[in-house]
């Protein structure tokens, strides 16, 4: 069978980016890749305006239009085609606020690997495929994967215990008998080892360290760490020189694995706005955003809560869960949301089950705060 043509309109100025990004179209595999190359704005619009482009890469600085202005004259023009846009590696944030206003995806120039680019193009579009190429829609989140219901935990900010509440909900599950699988899905240092007082053999990257083919659920399983309370868990890189961005079909290919193994699968993700937090997020039914009481975090918070319902994440499938607060109501009013829970202080408490290599749920189940999280547990599985 003919591979599919996939024609790509490149909206570029510097002749040298455009050069690089053809031969990195050139490189991927299973899809024919027909591109042209426009240096203006006007006369990519004048070429989309002639049809027959299934996606464009739009550079944001034009010689006749410039930053964010630049996608919103364009989706004004040409709202129904798919965009994903080009930014420089200094200027990420504007990437994402492009995400916030229609663009299915962003690319950081000089990190662009040809089959990653090819798998952004070709996500791009299923995405907006499933949206029926609706103009201003948010990016549709659940995939039609088949196996485990998969659950991403986010903090909204570092170190406000997301990693924490994570595993301590998988084990809480684990205990419950279902079938879990924890897997973090982090850049260095991870901490699951930390928190388990363990010494991993295997971990994600020595996992991802073959042909993706060849991981699959049994393969996962190999790498796994079974707990003494029950809960298998995949660490994260235990090693500065394994810190790397996830690409969209590692994660992917991570995620099908872990699917086919359990029936509740929790990630513990890095920040919203990362490479490989955005790569998961497609993947997850549920996404629990972790915070805390202090200002920053609460601010971090809102500015998650809307990037993630930028993303396509209604109301009822962010849960925020605030820690170390005793009641709800108050941190509600100021966020805007119902919280899924509220675990209460618990530093001591913390410190004791690390030293035991065992979350609170199992090392310290009737305290508080282990409580509250086997509590959580329950809301979010019944949900």
């Amino acid at each position: 069978m003919a591979a599919e043509v996939i024609r790509v309109l490149l909206v570029e100025d510097n002749p040298g980016d455009a050069r690089l990004l053809r031969e990195a179209l050139g490189e991927a595999r299973g899809h024919y890749f027909h591109l042209e190359v426009a240096y203006k704005l006007s006369k990519g619009l004048e070429r989309q305006a002639e049809g027959g482009i299934d996606v464009v890469l739009l550079d944001l600085s034009l010689p006749d239009s410039q930053g964010l202005e630049t996608l919103s004259r364009w989706r004004e023009q040409a709202p129904l085609t798919p965009v994903l846009v080009l930014t420089g590696h200094h200027d990420e944030d504007a990437g994402l606020r492009a995400v916030r206003l229609g663009a299915q995806d962003y690319l950081v120039k000089g990190q662009i690997s040809g089959p990653a680019l090819a798998r952004s193009i070709r996500y791009g579009l299923e995405r907006h495929r499933g949206l029926g190429g609706a103009a201003g829609a948010g990016l549709p989140m659940e995939r039609s994967l088949d196996g485990g219901r998969v659950w991403g935990f986010v903090g909204a900010k570092g170190g406000v215990g997301a990693t924490t509440v994570a595993l301590n909900v998988a084990a809480a599950l684990a205990q419950q008998g279902r079938r879990v699988v924890a897997i973090e899905l982090v850049s260095f240092p991870a901490a699951f080892a930390f928190h388990l007082r363990a010494t991993p053999g295997e971990t994600l990257r020595s996992l991802l360290d073959r042909d993706l083919r060849q991981v699959t659920a049994a393969e996962l399983g190999k790498h796994l760490f079974r707990c003494e309370f029950g809960l298998p868990v995949l660490f994260g890189p235990q090693r500065a020189q394994e810190s790397q961005p996830l690409e969209a079909a590692e994660v992917e290919t991570v995620v099908r694995a872990a699917q086919g193994a359990a029936d509740e699968v929790v990630l513990d993700l890095p920040r919203a706005g990362s490479q490989t937090c955005g790569a998961a997020l497609g993947h997850c039914g549920l996404v629990t955003l972790v915070f805390n009481q202090d200002p920053v975090s609460h601010r971090a918070a809102k500015a998650a809560l809307e990037l993630l319902r930028c993303r396509g994440f209604e109301n009822g499938r962010v849960r925020p869960v605030a820690v170390g607060v005793q009641e709800a109501a108050g941190v509600e009013t100021e966020l805007g949301t119902p919280l899924a829970g509220c675990v209460p202080p618990a530093a001591a408490a913390c410190l004791a089950a690390i030293k035991a290599g065992a979350p609170l749920v199992v090392s310290q189940p009737s305290s508080p705060a282990a409580v509250a999280l086997q509590d959580l547990a329950r809301r979010l599985a019944s949900g």
